[in-house]
């Protein structure tokens, strides 16, 4: 995120005058950047862990015994274990949810190239750092929101002032609309069709 900000912070200088050269993104320097940021913390957790007496132990685990975990030669016995499964993204319920270009969380994180359009669908915190990230690095966002503000669990005020901050930078958002499909034009384009008014609006992804 902090190269998104320079990067916009570098576009917006433009706009005022200054002239700063020629602006490219070397996405390979920022996925390499943020592996060793998620690097150097892994190897903090896990000193933190070893100073406080927890041992860590890498593995498949699988569970032998009410009370013993068995991770390939080593078996473990505990009086309480849990299993902490973590989680995937769940897909989206839509006709077209399965075409190539539309992406995951994970998978928009990882892209190598910045998509001149991109429409997000919801307003989630993490969809928002999304719409963030692409349009500071110079991407034409839509954030598409079902309901009638961007995060809805979040404090009415917070939301508002979330939703005039994404305005005021130039992100495009729709409020209340529904989707009901994503299709693939005839010209490569996505399309995002929206509910009850069968209207098309086209972003690439790529």
């Amino acid at each position: 995120m902090v190269a998104a900000r320079l990067a916009g912070s570098i576009r917006q200088a433009g706009y005022l005058g200054d002239q700063v050269g020629e602006q490219t993104m070397d996405m390979e320097a920022i996925h390499n950047r943020r592996y060793q940021v998620v690097k150097g913390l892994r190897i903090g957790t896990e000193g933190l862990l070893s100073n406080h007496g927890v041992s860590l132990v890498q593995g498949r685990g699988r569970l032998v015994a009410r009370d013993a975990v068995q991770v390939g030669d080593q078996r473990i016995h505990a009086r309480s274990i849990l299993v902490a499964t973590g989680s995937i993204a769940a897909q989206l319920p839509l006709e077209g949810a399965e075409l190539p270009g539309v992406l995951g969380t994970e998978e928009a994180v990882d892209l190598r190239e910045v998509p001149p359009r991109m429409a997000i669908l919801t307003g989630s915190p993490i969809d928002l750092e999304l719409a963030q990230y692409f349009h500071l690095l110079g991407s034409h966002v839509t954030l598409i929101e079902s309901g009638p503000r961007l995060l809805p669990e979040a404090d009415r005020e917070i939301s508002q002032r979330v939703g005039k901050l994404f305005h005021d930078a130039g992100v495009a958002i729709w409020r209340g609309v529904a989707v009901e499909a994503i299709r693939r034009r005839k010209d490569g384009l996505l399309a995002v069709v929206l509910a009850e008014s069968n209207d098309e609006s086209s972003w690439m992804q790529s």
